[in-house]
């Protein structure tokens, strides 16, 4: 960049060492828009920023000595907002955990164990019962069986 200027300036008699740009002004409206848009970015949560921007629209419309021509729609913002920031402010309803099972006994050495649990993390037996059988004829039983299906024979 020095070296575009220095030829432009030597006719007059100056030589330039060197060139600093302190600033470069933008038009307001730029300047303006660029605020804007680093605050949102500050701001994160762009449902808090829209709030904020009507909670600041509506302070500024009350203070607007326009007379009664915006009272509606002031009144209605003005509700709308009042919604708004009690729904903003409302805490979320805790979720409720699901109830765990009660722990159940090992087969094997009884210790607690977790429900659906394949083995004991104590002494490592499997969890799944042998399905019962009848003790004459060895067919399976149902759970709790009095008698055998398959012979009558008393368990």
């Amino acid at each position: 960049m020095l070296g575009a200027i220095s030829p432009k300036i030597a006719p007059l008699g100056l030589k330039l060492d060197s060139f600093v740009i302190e600033n470069i002004s933008l038009p307001e409206e730029v300047e303006k828009a660029m605020d804007r848009r680093t605050s949102m970015g500050v701001v994160g949560d762009m449902n808090r920023y829209a709030q904020f921007q009507s909670a600041e629209a509506i302070r500024d419309a009350a203070n607007n000595p326009s007379g009664g021509a915006g009272l509606g729609a002031g009144m209605g913002a003005g509700m709308a907002m009042g919604q708004m920031m009690h729904n903003a402010f409302q805490q979320p309803a805790p979720q409720q955990a699901a109830p765990q099972q009660a722990a159940v006994p090992c087969v094997s050495c009884q210790k607690p164990i977790a429900p659906g649990s394949r083995f004991c993390p104590e002494c490592g037996a499997a969890q799944q019962k042998a399905a019962p059988v009848c003790k004459a004829c060895n067919a399976p039983l149902n759970e709790g069986a009095k008698f055998c299906p398959a012979c009558g024979e008393q368990q």
